[in-house]
C-alpha cells in the first residue's frame, strides 16, 4: 500500500507542477512575441513604431544603447569636464602626442574579462585628458555593439553587448587626444583575447523578463540565447527557419549588427533560400561579414538589379563630402558614371582634374548641391523619382527645413532620406571633425525629427569598422583599385531596398 500511496503522491505533484508551468507560459506573450517562424526572441520594452510592433522580434542586443523606439545606435557619450580636474597638468594634447612616454603608455585599461557570457559587459579606461576619443571594437563571430562614456575626469566606461559564442579580439584604440589632436594608435595591451561562452542571464533590468531562461547547449557545444539556438547548416539544403519582413525604411535597415557569414549560417540568421545570393554578394564586398538588421531583413541584390533601380531616374543629393563621395562612387560602381565624370566629382581616386569636388553639379540625373539648400530645393521641385538625400556632418538638424524638404516629394515616387553622422576615422582630423559632436547631432536628429523622416544611421552603421575601412583618409565611400569600398557597397544596397 505504501508504494501505491507514494505513486499517487508523485502523480499529484507532477500534475500540480505541470499546471504551474502552463500558467507561467500563459504570461510569456506579454513580454515575448512569436512570429510565424517560431523563432524565440526578446522584445524591447519600447518596441513600438518604425519596425517594432506586436509581431516584430528583436534580439538580445537590439534595444541596448539605442534611441528607444526611434532606432539608431548610441556609440559615444561625452559629459562636461568636471570643475577643478587638472588631468595631465601642464602638458598639452600636442605635447603628449609628440612625447614617447605619454600616449599610449599613460592610457590604462582595466577590468577586461577574458571569459564572459553573452550579454553586456563593461570595463574602464583611464587617460590623461577629459575629452579623449576612443574606438572600442569587439571583433569575432560578430562585430558587437560598443559604447564609450566619457565622465569628464579622465575616466571612461566602455561597454559591449555580445550574443554569439566564440573567440573575440577586443581592441581599445585612441582616435583623438582631448578632442584636439589626431592620434590613431592601439592602447598598450590591445587587442585583448576574449572567449564568449554560454549560460548567460538576460542583462535587462526589467523584472518582467527575469523568468525568461536561456536554452541548453546547442549543437556546437555552447549555450546561447534561444533566438540563436539552431543546428548548424550547410550552404546547400538548409531549411527555412528565420523569416522576417524585408526592410522598407533605412531606419530599420541601419539598426543592426555585423555577423560573420559562417556564423550567420551556423545559427540560421539568413533565409535558406537566399544563402547562395548572399554568398555571391560577399564576392562584391570582398568581406566575411554580413549586415543583419534587427527588425527586418535585407534583400540580397545583384549589381545589375541595383543599377536598374538607380539609372534613368533623377536623384537629389545634399550637402557635404560624404554624400558626394557616396553618390560619385555609387554611380561609377554601377557603370552610370564613366571614369572622367568620376574624376570630376571626386578627390584622390584617380589621376585627374577634380574640378567639381566643392561645387554643385548635375550629371546623368544626379544633382549634387554642395552646402547649397537653394539648389537642393530647386532639384526637389522637379519631383525626383529616385532618391532625395540630405545630410549633415555636425550641425544640429533644422527640423523645419528637413520637414519642408521631405514634404516636397511626399506626392512623388521619390524617397526622402536624411543621413546623420558618418564618423571620422582619426586618420585625417582637425578639431571641428569631432565624433562627439557628430554623435550629438545624431541624437538630436533621432529625437527631434520624428518618425515621419526616414533617417539613415550612418554613425552607428559604420562606427564598428571605421578604423580599418576608411579609404581616402576620411571617407568610408570611395573607389579603390577601380572598385567601391565594402561599406559603400552596403550603403548602396540599403538605399536600393527602399527604391
Amino acid at each position: 500500500m505504501s508504494k501505491v500511496f507514494l505513486s499517487v503522491v508523485l502523480v499529484i505533484a507532477f500534475v500540480v507542477l505541470m499546471y504551474r508551468d502552463i500558467a507561467l507560459i500563459k504570461k510569456v506573450p506579454e513580454e515575448v512575441k512569436f512570429k510565424k517562424n517560431e523563432v524565440f526572441l526578446l522584445a524591447s520594452d519600447n518596441a513600438e513604431g518604425d519596425g517594432y510592433n506586436s509581431s516584430a522580434n528583436v534580439s538580445l542586443c537590439s534595444s541596448w544603447k539605442t534611441y528607444s523606439s526611434l532606432g539608431g545606435r548610441k556609440v559615444m557619450h561625452h559629459t562636461q569636464v568636471q570643475p577643478g580636474w587638472t588631468g595631465a597638468g601642464e602638458i598639452t594634447a600636442q605635447q603628449c602626442a609628440d612625447a614617447l612616454d605619454c600616449y599610449p603608455l599613460k592610457v590604462n585599461v582595466r577590468d577586461v574579462e577574458d571569459i564572459v557570457e553573452p550579454g553586456i559587459h563593461h570595463f574602464t579606461i583611464e587617460s590623461q585628458f577629459a575629452e579623449d576619443e576612443f574606438h572600442v571594437a569587439f571583433e569575432g563571430p560578430e562585430l558587437s555593439p560598443t559604447f564609450v562614456e566619457a565622465h569628464g575626469n579622465g575616466t571612461y566606461t566602455a561597454s559591449y553587448c555580445v550574443e554569439l559564442p566564440g573567440f573575440y579580439k577586443l581592441y581599445v584604440r585612441i582616435l583623438q587626444i582631448d578632442s584636439k589632436v589626431s592620434f590613431r594608435k592601439n592602447t598598450v595591451k590591445s587587442p585583448y583575447s576574449v572567449y564568449v561562452h554560454g549560460h548567460a542571464n538576460h542583462p535587462s533590468t526589467n523584472k518582467k523578463e527575469s523568468h525568461l531562461a536561456y536554452a541548453p547547449n546547442d549543437s556546437t557545444g555552447g549555450s546561447i540565447h534561444p533566438s540563436l539556438v539552431k543546428a548548424p547548416v550547410n550552404l546547400s539544403g538548409a531549411s527555412q527557419i528565420r523569416e522576417i519582413d524585408y526592410c522598407t525604411t533605412v531606419r530599420q535597415a541601419t539598426h543592426g549588427r555585423w555577423v560573420r557569414f559562417d556564423y550567420a549560417l551556423r545559427y540560421n540568421l539568413l533565409p535558406s533560400s537566399e544563402l547562395q545570393q548572399w554568398e555571391d554578394f560577399l564576392h562584391i564586398t570582398r568581406d566575411e561579414y554580413v549586415w543583419l538588421p534587427y527588425s527586418c531583413s535585407l534583400r540580397p541584390m545583384k549589381w545589375n538589379n541595383i543599377r536598374a533601380l538607380f539609372q534613368n531616374r533623377t536623384h537629389c543629393a545634399c550637402c557635404d563630402s560624404y554624400i558626394r563621395t557616396l553618390f560619385s562612387a555609387t554611380m561609377y560602381a554601377l557603370d552610370i558614371f564613366d571614369k572622367n565624370q568620376t574624376e570630376l566629382t571626386s578627390s584622390g581616386w584617380f589621376e585627374g582634374n577634380s574640378t567639381l569636388v566643392k561645387k554643385n553639379w548635375e550629371i546623368k540625373g544626379i544633382s549634387m548641391s554642395w552646402h547649397d539648400n537653394i539648389n537642393f530645393e530647386k532639384c526637389l521641385l522637379k519631383s525626383p523619382n529616385g532618391l532625395a538625400v540630405e545630410n549633415i556632418l555636425r550641425e544640429n538638424a533644422n527640423k523645419s527645413r528637413v520637414n519642408t524638404h521631405a514634404a516636397m516629394i511626399n506626392n512623388t515616387s521619390g524617397k526622402f532620406v536624411f543621413f546623420v553622422g558618418h564618423p571620422w576615422s582619426g586618420v585625417h582630423r582637425v578639431a571641428k571633425r569631432n565624433n562627439y559632436a557628430i554623435q550629438h547631432t545624431q541624437h538630436t536628429a533621432f529625437t527631434e525629427l520624428g518618425h515621419e523622416i526616414d533617417i539613415f544611421d550612418a554613425f552607428g552603421f559604420t562606427f564598428p569598422r571605421i578604423y580599418h575601412e576608411t579609404c581616402d583618409v576620411s571617407h568610408v565611400s570611395c573607389i579603390i583599385s577601380d572598385r567601391p569600398t565594402l561599406l559603400s557597397v552596403w550603403e548602396i544596397l540599403i538605399l536600393a531596398q527602399i527604391m
